[in-house]
């Protein structure tokens, strides 16, 4: 009794969980430090002030880009946490290179808002779209393979939320081809994309229900 007590509060998950909101908390105000006040003269009207800040329009939409996909991420993340009543090494592993990769955002997002027309950000932007679901794939998978996931969910819908996350990597890769030739267009793809990862966590949600 003593060590099945023990073996239960060594594998719960609270501080991997505080541990990744924190993470994520952090990212999502880091973005915010790429949108600068545009520098003017003192004697600037309203008209250049505001043409100042359509020449940043590259800037906004990207962070608003990445603060969605990061916040529909995280939204994924808490959901796929609460079903499991246990963690082990490896997924506390798993869960540290995706925050590693969440760490990464801000970087390519500022990249997109000064060269928006160099593939080089969107590549590596298109890059932690290849990896992230993988991570999340790992961790679901180790989960339902150690058998440390409530025995009320739904496995049907559990393992196919699994088989989308997982479709989601080739999908993820297209755009970084497309980047070379058609950035503008690879960008649209991953607002395309950005939309599918929010309903997939509302859909993570419905597992819950």
């Amino acid at each position: 009794m003593l060590k099945e007590s023990f073996l239960e509060r060594y594998r719960r998950n609270e501080r991997l969980t505080g541990l990744s909101d924190g993470v994520f908390a952090i990212v999502l105000t880091l973005l915010v430090l790429e949108l600068r006040v545009p520098h003017l003269q003192h004697n600037a009207t309203a008209a250049d002030l505001w043409q100042a800040l359509v020449d940043m329009r590259v800037k906004i939409i990207s962070f608003l880009l990445s603060f969605l996909f990061i916040a529909s991420l995280w939204f994924t993340h808490n959901q796929l946490f609460k079903l499991f009543d246990e963690i082990d090494e490896n997924m506390i592993w798993y869960n540290s290179f995706l925050l590693l990769v969440i760490c990464f955002i801000p970087f390519p997002t500022a990249l997109i808002g000064e060269y928006p027309r160099n593939p080089i950000g969107i590549s590596l932007f298109g890059l932690i779209w290849v990896i992230v679901p993988l991570l999340i794939y790992a961790i679901g998978s180790r989960a339902y393979h150690k058998k440390y996931i409530h025995g009320s969910v739904d496995m049907s819908r559990y393992l196919l939320l699994r088989k989308v996350t997982l479709w989601y990597i080739p999908v993820s890769a297209i755009p970084i081809a497309l980047a070379w030739t058609a950035p503008q267009l690879a960008f649209g793809f991953y607002l395309s994309l950005m939309i599918g990862g929010v309903v997939a966590g509302f859909a993570v949600k419905l597992i819950n229900d």
